[in-house]
């Protein structure tokens, strides 16, 4: 459905939505007015109010679903997600697609994990293979875990989306390589 607005229409929408972040935040204004990312990102044009990092994590959680609706591939690593509910903390398996030795790692890495601007990284599993066909699985919880910062500023809400289908999967890829190559030289 196609909505036509004049530009005082707009104008007030655009202040009504702006009281309501500033009062309840972003992802109650989404939930208030039924919204989603791309209407914000049309009604706000580039103008972007402050998002806390709480709003973040609230409107990542909702991304989600975009991430562990399939694997994604991404340099050369196949990413397997599931979300899960009680603890609110995204898990992963990264498993490089040019591996002979079928090795993969487990984890979690969650953006804005209970509303803090940081990425907690936490690699639990390794898996191998020892012969070419035994798999063999090393729990390493403890051993590699890493903090990343999160971006707090976005040009657009459609932003927020890319960045967790892009930046999101590059920095992990990038930190499953670094564990890849620790863990090959014992």
């Amino acid at each position: 459905m196609k909505i036509i607005l004049n530009e005082n229409q707009l104008g007030g929408l655009k202040k009504t939505l702006k009281d309501s972040i500033d009062n309840v935040g972003v992802y109650q204004t989404l939930k208030r007015y039924n919204l989603n990312l791309r209407a914000l990102s049309v009604i706000f044009n580039g103008d972007m109010p402050e998002i806390s990092c709480e709003d973040l994590y609230d409107m990542i959680r909702d991304q989600i679903k975009v991430l562990t609706s399939e694997l994604k591939i991404f340099n050369n690593h196949n990413f397997d997600f599931e979300f899960d509910r009680m603890a609110g903390s995204l898990q992963f398996t990264c498993k490089k697609l040019d591996s002979e030795s079928n090795e993969s790692l487990s984890g979690w890495a969650t953006p804005y994990w209970n509303g803090e601007c940081h990425i907690p990284i936490d690699f639990e599993f390794y898996v191998w293979s020892y012969d070419g066909q035994e798999l063999r699985e090393d729990d390493i919880n403890g051993d590699f875990n890493n903090m990343e910062d999160a971006p707090t500023e976005f040009n657009s809400f459609n932003d927020i989306k890319r960045w967790l289908e892009n930046d999101y999967l590059k920095m992990l890829s990038e930190r499953c390589d670094e564990v890849f190559e620790e863990l090959r030289k014992d």
